[in-house]
């Protein structure tokens, strides 16, 4: 699932199959939502397109796994994901903390997955997006 928010026009679009429309739009954050550990068709595109908008970028699950295919911009940042699949990130040399939550810069992510941790995650999101206009 990639849910990207769009908060100066109140759009919010939740996706489950990357396609160019999606990926070229700009976007004042994106979330990704992931158990998959396989590459997501269309990803590069999507992460190039974000990094030249220096978009915030929020991970949750596995989704962190993804930044393999990612720009300097992102690839360099802190994260956490799932820890049973965090030696996939490691061996990449991505920068994976083991906390439940990291947030640095651009890059917010978050390995829970239950309602109260994911709202929080959101609500942290959008104050984050808010404040980057």
């Amino acid at each position: 699932l990639i849910r990207r928010i769009q908060l100066s026009g109140a759009e919010t679009t939740s996706v489950s199959k990357l396609d160019e429309s999606i990926s070229k739009k700009e976007w004042d954050g994106i979330i990704i939502s992931s158990q998959q550990t396989t590459k997501i068709p269309g990803i590069e595109a999507l992460l190039e397109n974000a990094t030249e908008n220096k978009t915030l970028l929020g991970l949750v699950g596995n989704a962190p796994i993804q930044l393999i295919y990612a720009p300097e911009f992102y690839k360099s940042k802190k994260f956490t994901m799932d820890k049973e699949k965090s030696s996939i990130a490691l061996k990449a040399d991505l920068f994976y903390t083991g906390k439940d939550n990291e947030i640095d810069g651009k890059l917010i992510s978050t390995n829970a997955f239950d309602n109260q941790s994911i709202r929080q995650f959101i609500a942290t999101f959008r104050a984050m997006a808010s404040q980057a206009k």
